[in-house]
């Protein structure tokens, strides 16, 4: 009996030898196959990374193209921005001091003309605030006096479109000069 069992026990033993080595078989190539997949999902994951740096770099050249093209806007006055001074309303008002002679209508031309680059600048950048005065033709109304010095006092601005872009222009016209008179 004792014989029939080792001989049972051997042949056991190698059956179970034989199962496992199949096992193993089994398992090494399921390993096999994991480490396939795994190199597969690396090489996507890769893939995807170099897109997305791609879509990153192509928005970066996006973006700094359009801050370029803003500043470029910001810098350049508007094409339906520009001041004119219409000379046929202009329009003298007061009388001479003791003595001295009408104001020359020239000067007044002359000097508006010059400080007109400064009303200009205060129009644009209410524009910028502002979008909607581009769809509008403001008239505005300037009204101030002149002293024998030449200085401007009494500056008023009509009618009150953009309380930042009035006081501006209310800056920019008491730097007006006037030539002197008696």
């Amino acid at each position: 009996m004792i014989r029939g069992m080792e001989s049972f026990a051997k042949v056991f033993i190698g059956a179970l030898s034989v199962a496992l080595m199949g096992l193993c078989v089994v398992l090494y190539s399921k390993l096999e196959g994991a480490e396939e997949r795994e190199a597969k999902a690396r090489r996507a994951a890769a893939e995807s990374a170099q897109e997305c740096q791609r879509e990153g770099d192509s928005l970066r050249d996006e973006v700094v193209r359009l801050k370029g093209e803003l500043a470029k806007a910001i810098q350049a006055p508007p094409e339906s921005a520009s001041m004119e001074l219409d000379e046929s309303i202009l329009a003298l008002g007061g009388k001479p001091s003791r003595g001295g002679s009408a104001f020359p209508r020239e000067s007044v031309v002359e000097v508006v003309r010059g400080g007109r680059g400064g009303l200009q600048t205060c129009y644009e950048r209410a524009l910028k605030r502002h979008s909607g005065l581009r769809s509008q033709q403001l008239k505005l109304k300037l009204d101030f006096a002149v002293h024998p010095s030449g200085r401007v006092s009494d500056i008023s601005i009509k009618p009150l479109y953009d309380k930042a872009m009035d006081e501006c222009m209310r800056k920019a016209i008491d730097k007006w000069q006037f030539p002197g008179f008696k």
